[in-house]
């Protein structure tokens, strides 16, 4: 597990914080007279079953070595840039792993052109699953959100006082078991914006909240290891199954001095926010022949120019007309 020092900034004020940037999870916590959705036990297994309630959602999130990808459609992948391409296996009855195709990869930009920790990348062979509806803008504040990752599950309950003479604050630690599993949390006003170590997010921010708050969600959870790449989706009218793809799991905060390996109640989680990377997110969507790029190489990009392409919506630059370009 990698650790990082990062900075989020809500307002004017600063909160140092202990980023897992390589590693995410989900902890939840258990509401009253229910079982925990990330508890080991094995009444846990029910709720995890209404995953069916929020397909494709659930089944487009794949694992990616040992944290989270999701599956957009048209064979791209979106994961934390700091996770990187590679092979991803998708879970379930359907069993089923790609490769990522080198030299795929395309790193999503801020409004400055800066890199952010979003990177896209295509795989082979295409898994046999519907596209993701993508966000159109950015969700409000309060909106409850679905957070879906391969992380480890929750653990142990355990109680943490971080000074002799402060109050103690209630969490969980990790299990060792890592699976894929959702949560719910609802998403805060700020910040907008995140910079650590040198690359600036659009994101979306969380905060767990502890079983008494009138903002705890009946499924709470906290990102923490293993999530790095995971999915965050909202409900909205309208949308295709009515889920879109809202963000991309990519950091925990958590207090200074917190143990390590645990989830504390006011711990933040963040995602990157895919309104703002929407436009760049649709035209890696488009097919070959309108997508604004030259993806075979002869210097000529889209119908009618690329004379391998038949129609606009062909999904491939290289066609019969190739046989007889000179």
């Amino acid at each position: 597990m990698l650790l990082h020092r990062g900075r989020y900034r809500p307002g004017r004020r600063r909160l140092r914080a202990l980023a897992r940037l390589a590693a995410l999870v989900l902890v939840a916590r258990a509401p009253p007279g229910s079982a925990a959705i990330i508890s080991a036990a094995g009444d846990d297994e029910s709720a995890q079953r209404s995953e069916r309630d929020f397909a494709p959602a659930w089944q487009n999130v794949a694992a990616r070595s040992a944290y989270s990808a999701v599956y957009l459609g048209r064979s791209w992948m979106l994961t934390a840039a700091h996770v990187g391409a590679g092979p991803v296996r998708f879970a379930g009855p359907g069993a089923f792993e790609a490769r990522a195709i080198a030299g795929s990869e395309v790193r999503l930009r801020n409004a400055d052109a800066s890199p952010s920790d979003v990177l896209a990348f295509r795989i082979a062979p295409a898994p046999p699953l519907p596209g993701l509806a993508l966000v159109r803008k950015r969700p409000r504040a309060g909106h409850r959100a679905v957070l879906v990752g391969n992380g480890f599950e929750r653990g142990a309950p355990f109680v943490w006082r971080p000074r002799a003479d402060a109050l103690p604050v209630a969490g969980w630690h990790w299990s060792a078991r890592r699976r894929l599993l959702w949560g719910t949390n609802r998403l805060d006003a700020a910040p907008a914006s995140l910079e650590v170590h040198g690359v600036r997010t659009r994101v979306l921010a969380m905060t767990f909240d502890p079983p008494d708050s009138a903002r705890a969600t009946p499924r709470e959870a906290q990102v923490a290891v293993g999530d790095s790449g995971g999915g965050l989706f909202v409900r909205e009218p309208g949308a295709s199954g009515g889920w879109e793809l809202a963000g991309i799991l990519i950091l925990s905060a958590s207090r200074p001095g917190q143990p390590p390996r645990s989830a504390l109640f006011g711990n933040r989680s963040f995602a990157a926010d895919l309104s703002a990377y929407r436009p760049q997110l649709l035209q890696l969507l488009a097919p070959a022949c309108s997508d604004g790029r030259d993806n075979d190489g002869d210097r000529r990009s889209d119908f009618p120019a690329d004379p391998g392409c038949l129609r606009a919506d062909d999904d491939s630059e290289r066609g019969p007309a190739d046989l007889f370009v000179p």
